[in-house]
Parts: C-alpha cells; structure tokens; sequence
C-alpha cells in the first residue's frame, strides 16, 4: 500500500529512514484528476508485486515543496527517487512506461 506523504520535510524523512540504493517512486496526484483516479488501482497493485521497492503518494495541492523541487506540472507525475536524488519522471497516467520504469530502476 502506498505511503501518503504530507509535506517535504516527511519526504525527506522517509527517503532518509531508507537504504540509500533503494527505489522510492512518488506520485504526485490532484484528488479532482480524473488520470489519477484512473490509475491509482494500478499503483496501489505495483505496489504489492514490487515490495522490495518503496512506493509514495503526494496530494499537490498540500505539498507546495515537492511540487517545486521536483517541476511537477501536471498530474500524475510519478518520480523516481534513490539516495534522495530524483532518476526520471513520469507525465500522465502511463501503465506500461510506469512499471518498465519500476523494473529498470529498482
């Protein structure tokens, strides 16, 4: 299941708490984005088929911060991070450019 984050400095906990050569993917989602409902059921299923990799959620419109440092201008964007440092980014509610991306990176 994945772990909602609510602000930047909890991001930076949880990235922290982690090994640093583990994944974290984030989404980043609007409660009204209809993409994101779309694909939320998918996400959460990558999330119990991957268990070794961390997965994370962000409302954008509580996470000011995030939403900065990672240039996130649309939703969902889903970011690849390991060793606190972001590897690619996703646009839109892509299934098959989301796990491939899971596969390669974790």
């Amino acid at each position: 299941m994945p772990h909602e984050i609510e602000n930047w400095g909890q991001l930076v906990d949880y990235l922290t708490g982690i090994d640093k050569d583990s994944l974290a993917v984030l989404d980043c989602y609007a409660s009204w984005c209809s993409p994101c409902k779309s694909i939320a059921p998918f996400y959460e299923k990558l999330s119990k088929k991957y268990t070794n990799v961390h997965f994370l959620k962000a409302d954008i419109e509580k996470v000011d911060k995030i939403c900065e440092e990672f240039e996130v201008t649309s939703m969902p964007t889903f970011i690849f991070l390991k060793n606190l440092s972001a590897l690619c980014k996703i646009k839109g509610a892509n299934r098959e450019k989301l796990e491939s991306n899971i596969i390669k990176y974790r």
